[in-house]
């Protein structure tokens, strides 16, 4: 079956996995061929594709070298890229989206350090870049500092205090610049990327109906985890639930964009670990075409 050969994949199939996400992500390039098509279109059409794969394999990276998931597999870029069908023109959000990835590497690196100060900084320091650049509600994203140190074990003082520095740091430069007329600020400067909910009606009961037995997956066997790929999880659980805030606050569809790292990773535990082998590859491929196909139909 499917997720058999995407675990511990054999060159080729990585070689094929290159090209058909590629081609998916390059469709809609297709536009430019269009009669009324302008030139500006194509930066605004390849940059989203390279910084949504950029993105599926950074996290993807991040997620082995972190023993999230032991297992060597290609599902969780392959379910990442699925979950970014919708998104075809390029946003700032998706900038920001690989920022938070970044910083997730970040909170990641907490794990048994006493003082992971460096880390600390660096991700409230990105987080709070975010939130001024992009988007005020990001700033929730902070939420997760504290949280993750004391989910690994490692909270004192001046842990704190140094997360609070990294978060003021960004405050005051931009404060600054804009004190002396320089506006970093693109919040109200989005262009909405997400299509019709209604259009999409098949494959978001595709994505719900494996969401499902993904978190009853998750909820029976994360004890049988290791400590730390058990406390990562707690972490990407926490990133779930700040991203679906963030969307309820901001009324915003492009937000969902930050639900997709966290859900891929969830998703993708399922695919791996069920011990319903029939099950979990019939949702995946059924997954896929329906991107592919969707990808396809609304160009």
């Amino acid at each position: 079956m499917i997720i058999e050969r995407l675990i511990n994949s054999k060159p080729q199939t990585i070689i094929f996995f290159l090209i058909v996400s590629i081609v998916y992500l390059l469709l809609p390039l297709s536009k430019l061929f269009e009669p009324d098509s302008e030139s500006f279109e194509f930066i605004n059409l390849i940059l989203p594709s390279l910084l949504l794969f950029f993105s599926s394999l950074y996290l993807t990276n991040v997620i082995f070298e972190k023993s999230v998931i032991k297992k060597n597999n290609i599902v969780v870029p392959i379910v990442f890229l699925s979950l970014c069908m919708p998104f075809i023109d390029f946003n700032y959000l998706m900038v920001g989206n690989l920022i938070l990835i970044i910083s997730l590497n970040e909170i990641f690196n907490f794990y048994q350090k006493t003082n992971p100060f460096s880390n600390l900084f660096n991700c409230s320091f990105a987080i709070s870049f975010c939130m001024l650049v992009f988007n005020y509600y990001l700033g929730l994203f902070y939420f997760l500092v504290p949280l993750s140190l004391y989910v690994f074990g490692n909270s004192s003082w001046r842990s704190y205090m140094v997360s609070i520095i990294g978060l003021l740091c960004p405050i005051i430069i931009f404060y600054f610049l804009k004190h002396n007329g320089v506006s970093l600020n693109n919040e109200n400067n989005q262009i909405s990327i997400f299509l019709n909910i209604y259009k999409l009606k098949y494959w978001i009961i595709i994505l719900l109906i494996i969401s499902f037995f993904s978190i009853v997956e998750l909820f029976f066997w994360i004890d049988k985890k290791s400590s730390k790929s058990r406390r990562c999880f707690y972490i990407i659980l926490l990133y779930f639930f700040i991203s679906i805030s963030i969307f309820l606050f901001s009324v915003d569809n492009d937000s969902l964009i930050f639900l997709i790292a966290p859900a891929s990773i969830i998703l993708s535990n399922f695919f791996i670990y069920s011990s319903y082998r029939f099950i979990a590859n019939f949702l995946l491929i059924t997954l896929i075409l329906n991107s592919l196909y969707n990808r396809f139909l609304i160009i």
